[in-house]
């Protein structure tokens, strides 16, 4: 991750976590959710960038559940929108 802002896979990653919560009803997505999401065959490859992510404030995981939820930090600061 630059400083300026999310690397392009980072921001698909971002973005695909995004679009679950804005589902009817909202709800977090599972790596393997997200990963079929991009059409990816391996959660590991997402759960590497959600742990950037995550590290960032972008995002945020709960010890004992798999959902990812939206972090704190305002998409203004850098998330794609």
């Amino acid at each position: 991750m630059t400083r300026r802002g999310l690397s392009e896979t980072e921001a698909k990653v971002y973005i695909a976590v995004r679009a679950f919560h804005r589902l009817d009803p909202p709800r977090a997505p599972t790596l393997q959710e997200v990963a079929g999401a991009l059409g990816w065959k391996q959660p590991s490859s997402v759960k590497q960038y959600v742990d950037e992510l995550e590290a960032a404030g972008y995002v945020h995981r709960r010890r004992g559940r798999a959902g990812i939820q939206l972090g704190p930090r305002p998409e203004a600061e850098g998330a794609p929108v």
